[in-house]
């Protein structure tokens, strides 16, 4: 049965498809296809038609623009050549998106090498600074311990000099008390300036000069060739008479001044400025160079450095105004002057911290510095 209707439907579809390739059934289709077709066709070809004519009849050029309606757009200019530091390239005249970009690096890097440039100046302008800052430290740490050392020196001098006076005036007494116990025993007076003579000291300094003096210094009458006593009758040091820096001042050339200074010419004529006796002329091979030291009648010593020459000699007497030397820049000195300084009775020339102001002292014996 399923055989037999499977057969059936096969024979009718071949029968509609026999009666669909019949000339009849093929030209009713091609009629109605032509009825359903035909005026869309016609009526596309009527519209191209119209668009190419009006298209032939119409100009589609833009019409021209005047030049201030015209919108200019401004690229980055053109490359003429690259920096080296980046390597050589050939010319580029076209402004491409790839060299606009190349462009943008390349000023990028610029700016970073000038960015590198100013931050190394900053560094070199602080390191030189602190370069500076700590070369001051070091040259004022350096003072300083030259100040200590002087100082140290001086005491350890002072303690020498005191040992050696009290040992001599020891050994010189304990000789005249044997004198005067011989002369007892031999039933003669002995003489009443015994003890004065005991106590009479003469001691060398440092600089190989001898200095007589009692235990406080002081000389007695007549050793110095000159009478203890007042002084009276001074002359200025120099002609000018005018000072320069006085006692006490400090500055880059010195951190205490321990005497006043004239200003002076080179080799102009320095003047004892009293009658005295010449301690010292020479050059210790300190600060003071060439310098003359005097004690005067009142046992105060005048000092005078720097000296370009001297005319005195140790021991020699001067009076007041006598020609000692010349105005020089010997020793620690940063132009010619006279560095003059006054030391109490007792104290040796040289002793700086232990000088005193000049002034009061000048005053009293009539010299009157401007």
């Amino acid at each position: 049965m399923r055989t037999a209707s499977g057969a059936g439907t096969l024979h009718r579809q071949w029968r509609r498809f026999r009666r669909a390739l019949r000339l009849p059934h093929l030209r009713a289709l091609l009629s109605r296809w032509v009825r359903v077709w035909l005026p869309a066709w016609f009526a596309a070809v009527l519209i191209a038609g119209a668009g190419v004519t009006v298209a032939a009849i119409t100009d589609l050029t833009a019409p021209p623009r005047s030049a201030a309606t015209q919108q200019v757009v401004r690229h980055p200019a053109p490359l003429a050549q690259y920096d080296r530091n980046f390597g050589a390239a050939p010319q580029i005249r076209l402004n491409t998106p790839a060299q606009n970009r190349l462009v943008a690096v390349q000023r990028h890097y610029q700016l970073a090498g000038e960015q590198q440039i100013i931050a190394e100046t900053a560094l070199k302008s602080y390191a030189a600074e602190r370069r500076r800052a700590l070369r001051q430290t070091a040259a004022r740490t350096q003072h300083a311990q030259e100040k200590i050392f002087a100082e140290r020196e001086q005491r350890r001098i002072r303690a020498m000099v005191a040992r050696e006076l009290a040992e001599r005036l020891r050994r010189e007494q304990a000789a005249a008390e044997a004198e005067a116990a011989r002369q007892r025993a031999a039933g003669a007076e002995p003489p009443a300036d015994a003890a004065a003579a005991g106590a009479t000291a003469s001691l060398s300094n440092e600089n190989g000069t001898t200095q007589v003096g009692t235990v406080d210094g002081a000389t007695p009458p007549g050793q110095d060739g000159i009478p203890f006593g007042r002084v009276v009758g001074g002359v200025m040091p120099v002609a000018s008479g005018t000072i320069g820096a006085r006692f006490g001042a400090y500055g880059f050339w010195s951190s205490y001044h321990t005497g006043v200074d004239f200003r002076a010419g080179f080799g102009e004529p320095v003047h004892a400025v009293a009658a005295g006796v010449v301690t010292y002329a020479g050059n210790s091979g300190d600060w003071a160079g060439n310098h003359v030291a005097i004690r005067h009648a009142d046992g105060v010593s005048t000092m005078y450095s720097h000296l370009s020459d001297i005319e005195v000699s140790p021991g020699q007497p001067v009076a007041a105004g006598q020609e000692i030397g010349r105005v020089g820049q010997t020793g620690r000195a940063f132009g010619p002057h006279l560095h003059f300084e006054v030391y109490p009775p007792g104290i040796r020339p040289g002793d700086v911290y232990r000088a005193v102001d000049p002034l009061p002292w000048l005053n009293s014996i009539g010299v009157h510095p401007r």
